[in-house]
């Protein structure tokens, strides 16, 4: 075979990769499908995370703690069940309502966590046999966490937060002196009962005594929770998202 000859049955060879195999169409092609693979495992890899994103979301930011899509939709659930009850639907300004008092809430345990205030677990342990104890039988109360979509453990950190908040709204109750209603002011919240009353049989200021109180200190402790929340606002920086 002439020089010639060799030459062109190399030129119309197929080139060699590094590893011995062609690089004509065959391997274009293979390589072209290991690239749509690639391309793929990343667009699912990315909408997994768009996923699981979404699913932890938050629709609140209280002073950079965030309040979860899950948990909103967790007591938004309960309130929709409620209202179900009564053939009512729950309104826009009652959701906005609902999440305003998760942020109060959050900004609560805040105040807590930073005073110090905790409740011992005895505490937890008597108030959550307290709530058992309303169901005649242990399935009854199986039923209530079903309803609410919680479980036994949720219920429980539930109710420790409830004692938390409420001793915090203790502390401020007694700085404000709640308890101490005077004789001279039921007398004159009773004087001024009777005085709206004109033509009604009002009751003796001693049959009632003891509503005029309760009543007094009702307005009290909204008045001091309203004040105390503003406050916690006030020099709070809170985001909402939704």
């Amino acid at each position: 075979m002439t020089e010639e000859q060799q030459s062109t049955l190399n030129e119309n060879e197929p080139a060699m990769s590094p590893s011995g195999s062609a690089s004509g169409s065959g391997g274009t092609s293979n390589k072209m499908l290991v690239g749509g693979i690639v391309v793929v495992v990343i667009i699912v890899i990315i909408a997994m995370a768009a996923w699981l994103t979404n699913t932890e979301a938050a629709v609140a930011v209280v002073n950079g703690e965030e309040i979860s899509q899950k948990e909103y939709d967790l007591h938004l659930r309960s309130l929709e069940q409620v209202y179900r009850a009564q053939g009512q639907e729950v309104s826009d300004a009652q959701r906005k309502q609902l999440l305003d008092s998760m942020i109060d809430r959050t900004l609560i345990l805040q105040y807590a966590r930073e005073n110090g205030i905790t409740i011992t677990d005895e505490q937890i342990e008597e108030e959550y046999e307290q709530f058992k104890a309303q169901f005649n039988q242990e399935d009854g109360y199986e039923a209530f966490l079903t309803e609410n979509s919680l479980t036994d453990e949720q219920f429980r950190d539930d109710v420790e937060t409830q004692l938390i908040v409420q001793t915090v709204l203790d502390t401020q109750l007694e700085a404000a002196g709640i308890d101490q209603v005077s004789d001279a002011q039921i007398e004159a919240r009773y004087n001024e009962l009777v005085a709206g009353g004109e033509g009604q049989d009002v009751p003796a200021l001693e049959e009632v005594a003891p509503q005029v109180r309760a009543q007094i200190q009702q307005e009290w402790q909204s008045r001091v929770f309203t004040s105390f929340v503003t406050e916690l606002r006030e020099d709070a920086e809170i985001e909402v998202l939704i």
